[in-house]
């Protein structure tokens, strides 16, 4: 597709330098270099990694299985948020 576009001339000059040295033409060169500035650009508007918010605290964490397997007194579990465990009478 044809189109008219205001290029700076230095850049200009450097585009046509580039498509002269790796013997292609200057719409290859200026075609690849916008579809990496777009390709690139959608990369950086993706939304951000998902975050799991522990008791709606932001920061806050799950503790890790070994940490529940240490927390064996009550101040260690209220202090990771786990719940005291109601044991099952034995039959």
């Amino acid at each position: 597709m044809r189109t008219t576009v205001d290029i700076d001339d230095g850049l200009l000059e450097r585009a046509k330098r580039l498509a002269l040295k790796e013997k292609r033409t200057l719409a290859a060169v200026v075609g690849q270099a916008l579809a990496a500035y777009l390709g690139s650009r959608k990369a950086a508007d993706k939304d951000p990694p998902f975050q799991l918010l522990v008791r709606g605290k932001a920061g806050a964490r799950f503790p890790t299985a070994e940490e529940i397997l240490l927390a064996e007194e009550d101040d260690d579990r209220q202090a990771l948020g786990i719940p005291k465990l109601k044991r099952r009478a034995t039959p």
